[in-house]
C-alpha cells in the first residue's frame, strides 16, 4: 500500500490544481493572484535560505580562484557568489515561477520576488552594521540577488507579452 514519491507529488499538485481552479469571483481573482504571489515569495525565501547554504558549501579550488584574488579578493569572492549561489538561486525562481503560473494563471513577479529582496537587505544591514567589510557584504549580497531580480524582470515582461497576445 505504500505511494511512491512521484505518485505522492502527482496527487498534491492535482489537489493543488483543483483547489486553485474554483470559481472565483472576478472582482476578487486579482487579489487571490497577489496573496498566492506573495505566498509564493515566502516559499521561495525560506528556500533560498537552502541554497545559500548548499552554494556556500562548494568548494572553489584555488587554481581558479588565486589570479581573481590577486586582482581584487572582492571581487573573486562575489564572482564566486554569483556562480555558486545567484545563478542556482534564479534557476530555481525560475522553476517556481514557471510552475505557479501553470497552477494560478496569474503572478505577480514583484510580490513573488519582494520577501526574497527583504531578506536579503535584512541579513545585509544586521551583518553589515558593526563590521568595517560591509562593501565585501554589499558585492556579495548584490552577486546573490541580481540575477534573481533579472529573471523576475523578463518573466514580467515575457508574462506581458503573452497576456497582449
Amino acid at each position: 500500500m505504500q505511494k511512491s514519491a512521484a505518485t505522492q507529488l502527482n496527487w498534491v499538485l492535482c489537489y493543488l490544481k483543483d483547489i486553485l481552479n474554483l470559481e472565483i469571483n472576478p472582482q476578487y481573482q486579482a487579489l487571490v493572484g497577489r496573496f498566492i504571489s506573495l505566498s509564493a515569495g515566502i516559499l521561495f525565501a525560506f528556500l533560498s535560505v537552502t541554497i545559500i547554504g548548499y552554494g556556500a558549501a562548494i568548494a572553489v579550488p584555488k587554481d581558479i580562484l588565486g589570479p581573481l584574488m590577486h586582482f581584487s579578493p572582492t571581487f573573486a569572492l562575489s564572482l564566486t557568489d554569483f556562480v555558486t549561489i545567484g545563478m542556482p538561486l534564479a534557476a530555481s525562481f525560475y522553476l517556481l515561477t514557471l510552475i505557479f503560473r501553470r497552477l494560478v494563471k496569474v503572478v505577480y513577479s514583484s510580490l513573488l520576488v519582494g520577501p526574497f529582496i527583504l531578506f536579503m537587505l535584512y541579513g545585509l544591514v544586521t551583518i553589515g552594521y558593526d563590521n568595517e567589510s560591509l562593501w565585501y557584504y554589499a558585492a556579495s549580497s548584490v552577486a546573490k540577488v541580481l540575477p534573481v531580480l533579472l529573471c523576475a524582470i523578463l518573466l514580467d515582461k515575457q508574462g506581458v507579452q503573452n497576456t497582449e497576445i
